[in-house]
C-alpha cells in the first residue's frame, strides 16, 4: 500500500523522541496539539507528555509510561519498548523544532483535505464560484492555524520565558521612536484612518520599509493603486528624489542617477512584496494566507477599506463589519499584525482650505460602521494641521492613538517631507 502524502509517522516519532531525550525541547513545539499527530499511539504518548508539563512534573521513560498505564494506553501502544525505540530515530534534539514543524504542516492538509474536495465537488455540481470562494477562504484559515485548546498556566508562564528570552516578541516595532511606545502586538488589526490626501498611503509604505529593513516579512496589499506607483513612492523616499522628478522626461542628472541605482539596489536587498487590483473578501483572505504559508508574512497593509467588493445585496455598514471582522479574526488565526488603512468622515471637516481649522478626528469620525472600531484592536489617525491652511508647508505629522486595546493611547508627532514621501524622527 502506497504511504499516505498526509501523514509523517517519521517526524512525529522524531518529536516524541526529543522530548524524551531533552523534555527542554517542548517548549520550542508552539502550537503542536495532540490533535496534530496522525498516529493514534503518538498521539496517546504526546497527550501524556502534555498533561505531566501542565502538572510541572518531569518528563521521562518512566513518568510517561506511568500516566499511559494510569490511563490504559501503555499496552495499547506496545508497553514500555515502544517509548524506548521512539529515541532511535533522532538524530539530534537541535532539529525537534523542525520537525514538529512537519508534524504540523501535515496536520494541516490534513484538516484542510475533506473541505478542499467538498468545495470541488461543489464546483462541479455548479454552485456559484464566488460562494465556493468564500468557503476555500476559510479552508485556508483551518489550516494554516493551529487547533484550539485550553490555555494553561503552565502555558502562559512558557509564553512568559519566551519573551523574555528573545524566542517570542510581544509586539511590532515599527522603528519610529515615538510611534513604538504605542507599538501593536504581534496579532492585531490596527486600522490607520486619516482623510483623503492626509498622508496614509505615504505613511504606510514608509512603516512597510521600516519592518523589511528589520528583515520582518512584510506584504503590501493595494486596491487603489497600481504597482509602478506604489514603487516609485519607495525609490523617492529612499533617494529623496521627487516622483514628479522621477516622470519627468530628462529631468535626473547623473547625481540622481546614482541615487536612483543606490534605491533601487536596496530594495532589491530588502524585498517588499506588492499586490493590486480589485479585492472581495474572500479573493483578500486568499491571499494574504498565501503569503503567510509561503513566505511567512508578519505583517500585512491593505490600502485601502473603501476599496473592497462587497457582497452585493448587503447593507453597506454591515458588509464593511464582516471584512474588519474578518480581518481580526485572521491576525489571531496566523498570527500577523495587519494594518487597514481607511478614511475618515468629512462631517466634522471644514470645506475648502484657509477656512477655519477642524478639531483633530476622534474615533467618532471613521467612516462607514462603528464596527471599525469594535473590531480593531488599535486606531491611529493621521493628522497635518498645515493641511488646511494656504500654505501646506509645516512637515509636522502627528500620530494620533485613540485606541489601543493592550496598550496607552496618545499621540506621536514625527516630520514628513511632502515631495518625496519621506518621514524623519
Amino acid at each position: 500500500m502506497a504511504p499516505n502524502p498526509l501523514i509523517n509517522p517519521g517526524a512525529e516519532r522524531i518529536v516524541l523522541g526529543s522530548i524524551l531525550l531533552d523534555p527542554n525541547t517542548f517548549a520550542r513545539m508552539d502550537g503542536l496539539a495532540p490533535e496534530d499527530f496522525a498516529i493514534e499511539n503518538h498521539r496517546h504518548v504526546f497527550e501524556a507528555m502534555v498533561a505531566l508539563f501542565r502538572e510541572s512534573k518531569g518528563v521521562d521513560y518512566f513518568t510517561v509510561a506511568e500516566r499511559l498505564r494510569a490511563r490504559g494506553h501503555l499496552e495499547q501502544i506496545g508497553g514500555e519498548g515502544f517509548l524506548a525505540k521512539l529515541t532511535d530515530e533522532v538524530p539530534c534534539t537541535a532539529n525537534a523544532e523542525h520537525y514538529s514543524e512537519i508534524a504540523r504542516k501535515h496536520a494541516a492538509a490534513r484538516r484542510m483535505h475533506p473541505r478542499l474536495v467538498a468545495a470541488q465537488k461543489d464546483l462541479e455540481s455548479g454552485r456559484d464560484p464566488a460562494e465556493v470562494a468564500v468557503d476555500v477562504a476559510e479552508v485556508a484559515a483551518l489550516g494554516l492555524s493551529a487547533p484550539k485548546r485550553e490555555v494553561t498556566v503552565h502555558d502562559i508562564v512558557n509564553l512568559i520565558e519566551a519573551y523574555q528570552t528573545g524566542r517570542k516578541a510581544a509586539s511590532l516595532l515599527t522603528g519610529i521612536e515615538a510611534l513604538d511606545r504605542f507599538a501593536p502586538g504581534t496579532d492585531e488589526l490596527v486600522v490607520i484612518a486619516a482623510r483623503p490626501s492626509m498622508g496614509k498611503t505615504a505613511f504606510a509604505v514608509n512603516l512597510a520599509e521600516r519592518l523589511v529593513r528589520r528583515s520582518i516579512p512584510v506584504l503590501f496589499v493595494s486596491a487603489e493603486m497600481d504597482k509602478d506607483a506604489i514603487l516609485l513612492r519607495r525609490i523617492a523616499s529612499i533617494s529623496g528624489i521627487t516622483v514628479a522628478t522621477l516622470k519627468k522626461e530628462g529631468a535626473l542628472d547623473t547625481a540622481q542617477w546614482d541615487r536612483v541605482m543606490k534605491a533601487g539596489a536596496e530594495m532589491e536587498a530588502h524585498a517588499l512584496p506588492i499586490r493590486v487590483g480589485g479585492f472581495g473578501l474572500p479573493q483578500l483572505i486568499v491571499t494574504i494566507q498565501r503569503e503567510v504559508a509561503l513566505h511567512q508574512v508578519k505583517a500585512v497593509f491593505f490600502d485601502h477599506l473603501g476599496k473592497v467588493r462587497l457582497q452585493p445585496g448587503t447593507r453597506h455598514d454591515l458588509a464593511i463589519g464582516q471584512v474588519t471582522e474578518a480581518l481580526a479574526r485572521l491576525t489571531k488565526d496566523l498570527g500577523i499584525t495587519i494594518f487597514l488603512l481607511c478614511q475618515l468622515n468629512r462631517g466634522s471637516e471644514v470645506s475648502g482650505k484657509g477656512d477655519e481649522i477642524p478639531p483633530e478626528p476622534g474615533l467618532k469620525d471613521l467612516r462607514d460602521s462603528g464596527r471599525i472600531e469594535e473590531d480593531a484592536d488599535a486606531v491611529w489617525m493621521l493628522w497635518r494641521e498645515s493641511y488646511y491652511t494656504d500654505e501646506d508647508t509645516s512637515d509636522e505629522f502627528k500620530i494620533l492613538v485613540r485606541k489601543n486595546r493592550n496598550g496607552p493611547i496618545g499621540s506621536a508627532t514625527i516630520h514628513f517631507d511632502q515631495k518625496t514621501g519621506r518621514f524623519f524622527e
